[in-house]
């Protein structure tokens, strides 16, 4: 029996600039042994988080902006985006010339053609802290390029504004894509996801 349940957001709280502290570790160790539930609460996929759970010992994980819930490493709830949905979405920001990736909780999808700009964005966000073959290893692991819709089940889309990844800008920015999908979609600044009541 627990004590209590503890929720644990995941980026800038327990992870600073993608990396843990030694001190977090040990928390998180005592916590345990004085039977609290920890949960790793995040909008990242699992998939992006799964390495961290198994480093601090979660078995519980509510991941994908709420999207998805492991209990036990079991996922027993997932909300994802339909095919005629996500389709749209796709299309769309195909035709204008977004960079985007699907993250699912098995992997992370992204366009072909599209791997050495989301390479170099990591590496630019990881300003030197891992080293580049582990860097591009774990990239291999986590990420695949798009070869259908079909059958895939994307909790978000997350789209991409960072100057690096575009000759000049990106083609569409958070108003506009606002304007076009925020009726049927909840947008946060580089995501879209399913609407929930």
């Amino acid at each position: 029996m627990y004590k209590n349940v503890i929720f644990f957001d995941v980026d800038g709280t327990i992870v600073k600039n993608t990396f843990i502290s030694p001190k977090t570790i040990k928390m998180f160790e005592d916590l345990q042994k004085k039977e609290y539930l920890l949960v790793l609460n995040t909008g990242r996929s699992y998939i992006s988080v799964k390495s961290l759970a198994e480093q601090l010992k979660i078995n519980h994980i509510l991941c994908s902006s709420g999207g998805c819930l492991y209990i036990n490493n079991h996922i027993v709830y997932q909300d994802y985006i339909p095919y005629h949905q996500l389709k749209k979405i796709v299309n769309y920001f195909d035709c204008c010339g977004l960079i985007y990736s699907l993250e699912c909780q098995d992997c992370i999808y992204i366009q072909k053609n599209t791997k050495d700009k989301h390479i170099k964005r990591i590496q630019y966000l990881n300003q030197g802290r891992l080293d580049e073959e582990i860097l591009i290893k774990k990239f291999n692991e986590n990420y695949k390029e798009l070869e259908s819709l079909e059958f895939i089940k994307v909790n978000k889309i997350h789209w991409f504004e960072d100057k690096i990844m575009y000759q000049n800008k990106a083609p569409l920015n958070y108003q506009q894509i606002c304007q076009k999908f925020g009726r049927s979609y909840q947008i946060v600044p580089r995501n879209i996801e399913r609407k929930r009541s």
